[in-house]
């Protein structure tokens, strides 16, 4: 199967809210789709320019449908930044210390 979406997901960071802008192809923003999360329609939001909703627990599957086709998202959960130190061999002594081997 292959995907070919008539509007284009631009995911904004919201914090507690998920945003998001709608493009279409040429690269215009889209303002008169009708938006779903989860069977639930969503509404332009006129002053921030943006779709949004409060983020859910749970991976949500987006409906977009534009120019007559259902575009289909699916937007989970933000992953939390973890710091890995790939360096973390165990440092070996410069010197060895008196009576150590």
């Amino acid at each position: 199967m292959i995907q070919q979406h008539t509007a284009n997901l631009m995911l904004m960071n919201g914090g507690k809210d998920v945003a998001f802008v709608l493009m279409d192809a040429d690269g215009k923003e889209i303002t008169d789709a009708e938006v779903y999360r989860n069977h639930k329609h969503l509404v332009f939001d006129k002053h921030t320019e943006t779709y949004h909703i409060v983020r859910s627990k749970k991976d949500s599957i987006y409906k977009v449908v534009y120019k007559g086709v259902n575009n289909f998202y699916n937007i989970g959960q933000p992953k939390p930044f973890v710091y890995r130190n790939y360096n973390s061999t165990p440092r070996q002594k410069p010197w060895p210390f008196c009576g150590e081997k």
